[in-house]
């Protein structure tokens, strides 16, 4: 009988019909609610269970929690509602910092995901973007940024995809870069402290 990612607790037989890769008991502590931002969407807020489960992933480059993050973003009806709005979708590139340490790209993967399941075009970020060396989350002088993308018209309707957004910098950044793009955002998880930007 196959066990949970996370938890390793045996997963009952309905559950395995259903396709789902946790116990019951971790699949309710994923219904921490995400956030609607103005100019795009978290899916889970970033903490207990779920920042672990990034971290596991992410960090502590657990190869087997990746497809399941990647179903958990698939699956979620906020994902459905952006890539419709798209034409072309971009993973944001993971800091030097995090590479170098042979961190996992979660953005990367899901954003190939997405664009293969639903699709969409799917466009690496400029060459110069992906040479961040310090990851914004690790930074002491951290403020989160008011997440203002431009407005332009007539450009490429453009999916940002991040595995969290933290201060939005990452962002903002590449949305700024993509001349020709019209932008929003889809994160996995939130962990933007400023509330002024998000949607009731």
């Amino acid at each position: 009988m196959p066990n949970c990612l996370f938890c390793h607790a045996p997963i009952s037989s309905d559950l395995i019909q259903l396709n789902l890769r946790f116990c019951i008991s971790c699949s309710m502590l994923l219904d921490e609610p995400g956030v609607r931002h103005a100019c795009g969407v978290s899916l889970f807020s970033y903490q207990g269970y779920f920042r672990e489960l990034i971290l596991k992933t992410k960090v502590a480059k657990d190869h087997q929690l990746l497809p399941a993050l990647v179903d958990l973003c698939l699956e979620h009806p906020y994902t459905k509602e952006e890539v419709a709005r798209c034409e072309v979708i971009m993973p944001v590139p993971s800091s030097f910092w995090g590479r170098m340490r042979g961190g996992i790209d979660i953005a990367y993967f899901i954003a190939r995901e997405c664009a293969y399941q639903f699709g969409k075009r799917m466009r690496l970020a400029p060459f110069g973007s992906h040479w961040r060396i310090f990851k914004r989350s690790m930074q002491t002088q951290r403020q989160a940024m008011r997440l203002n993308f431009p407005r332009r018209r007539d450009s490429i309707p453009t999916l940002l995809i991040d595995d969290v957004i933290t201060t939005g910098f990452s962002l903002l950044q590449l949305a700024y870069k993509l001349e020709n793009s019209q932008c929003r955002f889809l994160t996995l998880g939130n962990a933007y402290s400023t509330r002024e930007d998000q949607l009731d």
